[in-house]
């Protein structure tokens, strides 16, 4: 192996100040947490081992994850959850650095599998095993450079599924990376999916990305990102009358920060309304755009109340890859969204009947009157757009998508048996 750790994991470990010093396990040892359970068995496989006609799939994850702190996890968490409903059985391969209390897994609707971080990469013996005693026949990656480090660790009797959130190599290039650093990541792109068996996409944007990185048409798969739709409480807007205007996302991320830049410096300036920036990260970005009409939340753990009190939505992109699942969010909860062509990349042509659409950010201040003054307008994206999500990207539906992919998956390990 020609590293330990994937860059994001060392970028987190060297600037988290708040992870723990100490391990829930030892080396060598599993702690499994069964679905559903408030028992805990050290080091057995197979007290989970039942259930053999299911189809099984773990996920394998590094980083902060319970309790919920990022829009990637809960994405995660909303498509294990349609999975579950479906039948299949799913396993969470998850790192352990103590960054969460592990009691918070217990009555999940998956399975936990707790491996401490020495052996995470490295240990093939005890991955395989797990694997095996567990009958999992896919193991789900998110993360190109986690695939091309621990695909050596799995047994032949799994296949790997690589689920490519964004095409990095493009997105960096857009974010102005280095030359050099562009086709290093585009080098981890190619190897990962060169190390996988089957791949799955968001949108066909990316679809056509990863082929030209050289993926095969037969193992590539397009699927829907979808939330969780009655997770969200719809209400219903005609007059708006709170003042507040949303923007939603994890602000460590690059077309996140710069979104809010242009909410902060082209549209709160001009629009007597306050603007609320919600999502963990990056405190600079408060103490650069300090203003009386903006204001940062950071996490909200409780979306359902902070969306009671909002009026409009703004997703101004000018970046970013796969799919804006805050939009989707946003027309759950019938909040009016304004956001450019990028916002919906990855989404249904259609979904721009339900919202507007304005590339140039000097027009966001008439739009966001307009808005205030258009009661009918209003109630007609409001009630449109959860219909809309309701139908075209609740994970109930979406969850087909991936488990076609999946089957693609079982079919090679029957050719192989």
């Amino acid at each position: 192996m020609t590293k330990k750790l994937p860059l994001w994991i060392e970028e987190i470990l060297q600037n988290d100040s708040n992870k723990k010093e100490f391990d829930l396990t030892t080396p060598g040892q599993i702690v499994v947490i069964p679905k559903n359970s408030r028992k805990i068995f050290f080091g057995n496989l197979d007290q989970t081992k039942q259930n053999n006609q299911k189809i099984k799939v773990a996920f394998f994850r590094d980083g902060p994850f319970l309790p919920v702190s990022t829009g990637a996890v809960t994405s995660i968490l909303g498509m294990i959850n349609a999975l579950s409903k479906k039948n299949i059985e799913v396993y969470l391969f998850y790192c352990y650095r103590g960054w969460s209390d592990f009691n918070l897994y217990k009555e999940q609707n998956f399975h936990t599998v707790f491996i401490d971080p020495k052996d995470f990469y490295t240990n093939k013996k005890l991955i395989s095993t797990a694997i095996n005693s567990l009958g999992i026949q896919i193991c789900h990656f998110d993360s190109a450079e986690a695939i091309n480090i621990q695909h050596q660790l799995l047994p032949s009797s799994c296949k790997l599924l690589f689920e490519v959130h964004n095409v990095e190599n493009e997105l960096i290039k857009q974010l102005g990376a280095h030359p050099q650093e562009i086709e290093r990541i585009k080098e981890e792109e190619k190897q990962a999916i060169q190390n996988s068996d089957t791949v799955i996409v968001r949108s066909k944007e990316n679809y056509d990305s990863i082929l030209n990185l050289g993926c095969s048409k037969d193992k590539l798969f397009i699927y829907r990102g979808g939330i969780t739709v009655d997770n969200i409480k719809f209400k219903k807007r005609h007059h708006l009358t709170n003042n507040n205007v949303l923007f939603l996302g994890h602000l460590n991320y690059t077309p996140n920060q710069q979104a809010v830049d242009i909410i902060a410096t082209q549209i709160s300036p001009k629009v007597n309304k306050n603007f609320l920036i919600a999502g963990k990260g990056s405190p600079f970005l408060q103490r650069k755009y300090s203003s009386p009409n903006i204001k940062f939340l950071g996490w909200v753990d409780d979306l359902n109340h902070l969306f009671n009190q909002v009026d409009i939505a703004l997703a101004p992109l000018i970046t970013g890859s796969g799919t804006r699942l805050k939009i989707l969010d946003y027309m759950a909860a019938g909040i009016p969204v304004i956001g450019t062509d990028l916002s919906v990349e990855g989404l249904e042509l259609d979904i721009k009947k339900y919202m507007i659409v304005e590339n140039d950010f000097s027009k966001y201040p008439n739009a966001i009157e307009t808005l205030y003054n258009d009661t009918s307008l209003v109630t007609r994206l409001s009630v449109s757009a959860r219909k809309y999500v309701s139908k075209e990207r609740n994970w109930s539906n979406c969850i087909e998508d991936v488990l076609i992919a999946y089957k693609h998956s079982l079919s090679l390990l029957k050719q192989r048996v």
